[in-house]
């Protein structure tokens, strides 16, 4: 539960912040860098101005282990990390060189210092504790000890700024606000600075995401129902009359101790694994996705039937940001072999439905069988024959999906967390989510529980005190 409520300002710990420093000679600033994984210096590079440049891996063992440039090597996910948050902005810190520079630890135990690893708080994020043991109805029910927004109306990024500002907080992509936390032992949750980062909060925020973090909450949840590997998750209260945030725990690090697993992980999401940039996410299509998973998956039939189940429940819910940065394969590296010992698809995460669009607005990101709209049965069974799947079994995965996802949606709805249930927007989330869910497995021919369906209100943006705001122009039926 929440303890000791403080506003966003007056929750930061003190350490090194990062300032811009001055170019010299009219010329951009050189950086000399170490990229460290897990303790070991796999290479350097050199920053200046907006380009990297890739100076050489540290050791032969680690030339073929990464997706890489081809002009210089460097590996891909670097080349694609990149401030995708307004946050950044902010902190001008908005171009990959100053971003780089301003941080130092990254997902996968990723280091990256001028020092490293000598310089780090932390030798490799490692989770604490069980997640579950703190997870009651849906709902974290250990201590949070904040930072707490006071309202909705507060700024969050202003109010996250000088927290990032400070270097030891772990960066993330995502375009949400989001804070790296600490689970500790005994369920008290913290602000990650100089602390294991283990888990992830995304905080709700206005313009008609108010229940965003019950939306993804409930869309993992209907991940689960579909069958599917998903982030370990849970609706964190905020108190102050807020609808809750939502509480992921990594999946790209182990348990302590290390004794028990010795290899190290590492995700690439789908724009990394492709060599293609972070701009074109929404790039391509599921069946160059396959095509990709094919050639780095250790148990390719397994992960092709969890991209199949992961499609078509992107399709049910109308989850329209399933693009290339939120699918991705979990790389499992000995060190002892020097080699991958385990690549598989991820656990699902960053799952959403677009609940305020009208039925004929759904539409995909990445397109399936050559379409992103008005898919039907049919192109669902042609996607999953393409990928290597038994028509049989593509019809099986497809109507099990469908009737699981439309019934745990129902269930979810008429029986939603307390913490959940006392916030209009979380109940209208939920409303629009079934309805969305039980309208689009029974248009795929699977049995769905009875439902009164709940549309969506006609809304638009609007400037209004020269700010963009969203606003319902016509209500939602009464609940």
């Amino acid at each position: 539960m929440p303890r000791n409520p403080s506003s966003l300002r007056s929750h930061f710990d003190t350490g090194p912040a990062y300032s811009k420093p001055a170019e010299a000679n009219g010329q951009p600033h050189v950086y000399h860098f170490h990229l460290c994984w897990n303790g070991d210096r796999i290479g350097s590079f050199a920053a200046q101005g907006n380009e990297l440049r890739w100076e050489g891996y540290s050791a032969k063992k680690y030339e073929k282990l990464f997706t890489q440039r081809p002009e210089d090597g460097m590996p891909y996910f670097l080349v694609n990390m990149h401030p995708d948050n307004k946050l950044f902005e902010l902190l001008e810190q908005d171009d990959q060189v100053t971003y780089i520079a301003g941080g130092l630890r990254y997902l996968s135990n990723l280091v990256i210092s001028r020092n490293a690893p000598f310089d780090q708080p932390v030798i490799t994020d490692r989770l604490q504790t069980d997640f579950n043991r703190y997870i009651e109805g849906g709902t974290f029910k250990g201590t949070y000890t904040g930072p707490f927004p006071k309202d909705a109306e507060e700024d969050l990024q202003e109010g996250l700024k000088e927290y990032w500002r400070n270097r030891y907080v772990p960066r993330f992509s995502g375009a949400e606000v989001k804070l790296p936390a600490t689970l500790h032992e005994f369920g008290v949750l913290q602000p990650a600075i100089t602390t294991p980062f283990t888990h992830i909060i995304k905080f709700p925020t206005d313009s008609g995401k108010e229940g965003w973090g019950f939306n993804e909450w409930m869309c993992l949840e209907l991940s689960e129902a579909a069958g599917l590997r998903t982030a370990a998750h849970a609706l964190l209260p905020l108190g102050h009359g807020m609808p809750p945030a939502l509480l992921v725990e990594r999946f790209d690090i182990h348990h302590n101790p290390r004794s028990i697993n010795p290899n190290w992980l590492l995700i690439q999401d789908f724009c990394t694994l492709a060599g293609m940039s972070p701009d074109d996410r929404g790039m391509g299509s599921m069946e160059q996705v396959a095509k990709t998973m094919r050639q780095y998956s250790t148990n390719p039939q397994a992960d092709l039937e969890d991209l199949y189940r992961r499609t078509v429940l992107s399709v049910i819910i109308n989850d329209g940001d399933m693009h290339r940065k939120n699918i991705a394969m979990l790389f499992e590296y000995n060190p002892e072999k020097e080699q991958y010992v385990n690549v598989r698809l991820s656990p699902a995460y960053d799952v959403t439905s677009e609940i305020w669009q009208y039925d004929h607005e759904q539409k995909q990101t990445l397109s399936i069988q050559g379409k992103t709209a008005g898919i039907k049965t049919k192109t669902l069974l042609a996607f999953g024959q393409n990928i290597g799947l038994a028509p049989e079994r593509a019809q099986e995965l497809l109507t099990g999906v469908c009737a699981n996802v439309a019934a745990r949606a129902v269930e979810i709805a008429r029986n939603m967390p307390h913490e959940a249930v006392q916030h209009e927007a979380c109940r209208f989330t939920a409303d629009r989510i079934a309805t969305t869910a039980v309208k689009n497995a029974r248009t795929f021919g699977a049995p769905v529980p009875e439902w009164d369906n709940v549309e969506a209100p006609k809304a638009t943006y609007k400037i209004i005190d020269g700010q963009k705001t969203f606003v319902v122009l016509k209500p939602p039926p009464p609940l």
